[in-house]
């Protein structure tokens, strides 16, 4: 990215998945990339970086929207996620998080300041992650099973994160850091 920025991109594909600027960057990196106001929606793994990929020293702001699964402020579901931000809005099903929808890899020294809202597995940070690293979550989450303040469920660990976070959960396993 050079440290180039894109503003007011908007992506309107709401029966495709893999939805995002870039489609998957599971076989690379995307990095030193910023994307203002941006409006991504899309019906599973969306993120406004990519559906399904890492990002590396990227910055974001706007509005994603994903229609069934994997919906996160920077990618949908997959890789690392290091020194990166996302503000804005986040709305899915299920695997909802302020940066990634569903994480096995790892987010770090990154953070989020927005509203998720999903069904279940909704978190600030991440629907489901691997582990997360000195990140925090500001905002709020909402939705049924398993919403946390970082992550609506855990696969592997945290440490030095923490979440100043509005947590409204209306069904079971809800937590102010973990559902």
């Amino acid at each position: 990215g050079q440290y180039h920025s894109i503003s007011h991109l908007y992506i309107n594909r709401p029966n495709a998945a893999h939805i995002g600027i870039f489609a998957s960057s599971s076989r690379g990196i995307i990095m030193n990339l910023n994307l203002y106001n941006v409006e991504v929606i899309g019906k599973s793994s969306v993120g406004a970086l990519s559906g399904s990929g890492g990002g590396l020293n990227c910055n974001i702001t706007g509005i994603i929207i994903g229609k069934e699964w994997w919906t996160g402020g920077i990618a949908g579901q997959g890789g690392n996620i290091v020194n990166c931000s996302f503000k804005g809005k986040v709305i899915g099903i299920q695997f909802v998080g302020g940066l990634l929808g569903e994480n096995k890899s790892i987010i770090q020294n990154s953070h989020s300041d927005c509203v998720v809202i999903g069904d279940s597995y909704v978190g600030g940070i991440a629907g489901a992650f691997g582990t997360i690293k000195n990140c925090y979550a500001t905002g709020s989450v909402e939705g049924n099973l398993y919403v946390g303040g970082a992550a609506g469920v855990n696969y592997g660990t945290i440490s030095d994160c923490y979440a100043n976070v509005h947590v409204v959960g209306h069904g079971e396993y809800n937590g102010g850091l973990v559902g």
